[in-house]
C-alpha cells in the first residue's frame, strides 16, 4: 500500500464543525480567464494558484494542440446550501498533440475532469519546460468525510467518479506515500441535484500535508471505454473532521468478512433481506483493483497480488445499486 502517487488517479457528521477551508473555491464561486485559452474560464483565481484546475488551457492550439473545452462556468439552477455557480464538466477526446502532453500524467485521451491542484503557464519558454501541473493542495488534518452536489447525464453507458486521496510526504526517503482517502462513483442519470457523501479510510497514523480531489465526468481508464458527451456538474463540496475511528463503521452490520486482516484470502457474506450480485474492491487512493461477482451471497475474494494495506468494497444489486460499503485489510 505504500507506494508513491504518481498520477490523477487514480482514483473517501451531521453536528461537526465544516473544514472546507482545506477545499479552495469549494463552491465554486471565483472563476478567471484561462491564461492560454482566453476564451473559457477556469474556477480557480488565474495562472500560478491553487485552486481548481482542469485541462481548458489545451484548448489554445499553439502550445496546446487546440483541444475541446471541457469546463465550464453555471449559473442556471445552482445546487442548494447557498451558491449562485457551479462547474460543468464535459467529457471531450482530446487532440493527438494535446494527448502527447498530458498522457503522462494518467490520462485516457477521451476524459473531463476537474481536480484539486496548481497550474502554471510561462509561454515564453516555449517549447522547453513552459508548463507545470502540481497534483493536490495543502492539507494538514484528517478529513472524515467529503461531501458535495452533483447531476450527471452521460452520453450512453458510462461512470462519473470523485476520488480523494491524502498523501504524507517523508523526509527520509524524500518522497510522498498515500496515507488515506475515499471513493465515490456512479453510472444513472441523475438530471437533479443529489448530494453524496465519501467515508474516508486511512491506514497510517501520518498527518497528511497534501489533499487531491478529482471529480471525471467519465470513466477515467481508456480499458473502460470513456464517452465524449457526458455531463457531470458540481457543487458546494464541503467536509467534516476525522473522528479517530473510520467512519465506515456501523454501516456494514449485515455484512460478516473474514479472516481480517486477510493474507491469501477474505469471504463476504451477507445477511438480511437484500442479495448481493457484485462487489468492487479499491485501494484508498481509489484504483479499482476488481469487480467480482458474488453467488448467493456469499465471496471469496483471492487476495494473494493485493499488496499489503487498507481496501474499500462497495456491494451492488443486479442494478447496480449500492447496498453496503466496507473496508478490510491485507496483512503478509
Amino acid at each position: 500500500m505504500k507506494k508513491i502517487l504518481l498520477t490523477l488517479s487514480a482514483l473517501m457528521v451531521i453536528g461537526l464543525s465544516h473544514l472546507s477551508a482545506q477545499i479552495v473555491n469549494a463552491n465554486f464561486e471565483t472563476w478567471h480567464s484561462d491564461y492560454v485559452a482566453t476564451n473559457t474560464n477556469d474556477p480557480n483565481n488565474g495562472n500560478g494558484s491553487n485552486g481548481w484546475w482542469d485541462f481548458n488551457f489545451d484548448n489554445e492550439s499553439l502550445l496546446f494542440g487546440g483541444s475541446p473545452v471541457t469546463v465550464y462556468e453555471g449559473t442556471n439552477n445552482p445546487a442548494p446550501e447557498d451558491s449562485s455557480h457551479y462547474a460543468i464538466i464535459v467529457s471531450q477526446t482530446m487532440t493527438a498533440k494535446t494527448y502527447s502532453l498530458i498522457s503522462s500524467y494518467g490520462l485516457p485521451q477521451t476524459n473531463g475532469i476537474i481536480f484539486a491542484g496548481y497550474v502554471n503557464i510561462v509561454p515564453s519558454n516555449y517549447p522547453n519546460n513552459y508548463f507545470t501541473i502540481k497534483v493536490g493542495t495543502p492539507c494538514t488534518a484528517k478529513l472524515g468525510t467529503l461531501s458535495f452536489w452533483y447531476r450527471y447525464v452521460p452520453n450512453g453507458v458510462d461512470t462519473c467518479s470523485c476520488a480523494v486521496v491524502f498523501t504524507h510526504f517523508n523526509q527520509k526517503t524524500n518522497k510522498s506515500y498515500p496515507i488515506g482517502g475515499g471513493y465515490w462513483s456512479n453510472s444513472t442519470i441523475q438530471k437533479n441535484w443529489t448530494k453524496a457523501t465519501i467515508n474516508m479510510i486511512y491506514d497510517s497514523a501520518s498527518m497528511p500535508d497534501t489533499i487531491t480531489v478529482q471529480f471525471s465526468a467519465c470513466a477515467f481508464k481508456a480499458a473502460n471505454n470513456p464517452k465524449a458527451g457526458d455531463t457531470m456538474d458540481i457543487d458546494n463540496v464541503t467536509t467534516t473532521q476525522y473522528l479517530g475511528v473510520d467512519n465506515l463503521n456501523g454501516y456494514h452490520d449485515n455484512v460478516s468478512i473474514y479472516p481480517n486482516p486477510a493474507q491469501s484470502f477474505i469471504n463476504i457474506s451477507v445477511v438480511g433481506s437484500y442479495k448481493a450480485v457484485h462487489a468492487e474492491v479499491y485501494d484508498i487512493t481509489g484504483r479499482s483493483m476488481s469487480t467480482y461477482n458474488i453467488s448467493r451471497n456469499f465471496l471469496t475474494i483471492t487476495t494473494q497480488s493485493y499488496p499489503n494495506g487498507i481496501y474499500l468494497y462497495k456491494l451492488l444489486d443486479d442494478s447496480g445499486n449500492q447496498l453496503n460499503v466496507g473496508k478490510f485489510s491485507v496483512e503478509k
